[in-house]
């Protein structure tokens, strides 16, 4: 996964996409990986945020809010994102962090940044990161724009996932006739059973791990982890979803790309 990220950060332009359902991550990864990125490479960069407002200190960015008049206008806060667009591309940034694009205006204004030679990063809503341009699409943006790969070039899809604590979680082999029938036949076609974990009671008095992470409760660290899915588009990928849609497009991805969906990811994990 971060290999795949790692490698569209090279280009000069297109839109690089992260998406989850709300509460996923995705805000916070983004803002890391940017961060990191400028860390990296010694801060060589100008990145520009234009965000409403803005969540995450992003280290190495200029973070701008949209500034819109009436909160609850529309029509005023489409125009405070285009006009704060058309600012920023006034300034020349190397990337531009859309923030999240939840308007049809939003869109349209990172698609043109992406067209005029910026690197072009932003976030939305979707459950893969093969429906992603199926959201795209949803909102207006042209099929002949989500079937380029010079244009989208990266889309990043993630959940987050409960985590056991080590201390008083059970093996399957041991306690697996607590479970419900269809849930032993599951674990037992896709998972690998002999390190398979259950949750357990929790742990009396609430006993830190030996790194002193806060006590568990009921058998679940009070900590998640990611469970995501990377996609590097490339012409035969678009030129599937052009032809027969988001679900062909996954299928194509996993199959000759060797893409790992988020359920794969997650059974690894509880390997």
């Amino acid at each position: 996964h971060v290999d795949i990220i790692n490698k569209c950060t090279q280009y000069s332009c297109g839109i690089n996409l992260f998406s989850g359902p709300t509460g996923s991550g995705k805000s916070t990864s983004l803002a890391n990986h940017i961060g990191y990125c400028q860390i990296r490479d010694n801060y060589r960069r100008e990145v520009i945020t234009l965000e409403d407002p803005p969540e995450i200190p992003i280290v190495g960015a200029i973070q701008k809010a949209v500034l819109r008049g009436a909160a609850d206008d529309r029509v005023a806060e489409e125009k405070a994102w285009t006009d704060g667009f058309n600012t920023l591309l006034r300034l020349n940034p190397d990337w531009i962090v859309a923030g999240e694009l939840r308007l049809k205006v939003t869109m349209d204004a990172a698609l043109k940044s992406a067209l005029t030679n910026h690197l072009t990063w932003g976030m939305l809503h979707a459950s893969s990161a093969t429906l992603v341009p199926e959201r795209l699409r949803e909102e207006g943006i042209g099929m002949g724009y989500l079937s380029d790969p010079d244009i989208f070039r990266l889309f990043a899809n993630q959940s987050l996932v409960p985590m056991l604590c080590p201390h008083c979680s059970t093996t399957y082999v041991k306690d697996s006739n607590r479970l419900p029938e269809y849930l032993r036949q599951r674990i037992e076609k896709y998972c690998t059973p002999d390190t398979v974990r259950l949750r357990g009671p929790g742990c009396p008095g609430g006993r830190p791990d030996n790194q002193g992470h806060p006590q568990c409760h009921r058998g679940v660290l009070p900590m998640r982890t990611i469970c995501a899915e990377v996609m590097h588009t490339d012409h035969q990928s678009l030129k599937a979803y052009r032809k027969s849609g988001a679900a062909a497009l996954r299928r194509y991805w996993v199959q000759n790309l060797g893409g790992v969906t988020k359920t794969a990811h997650m059974i690894e994990k509880i390997n």
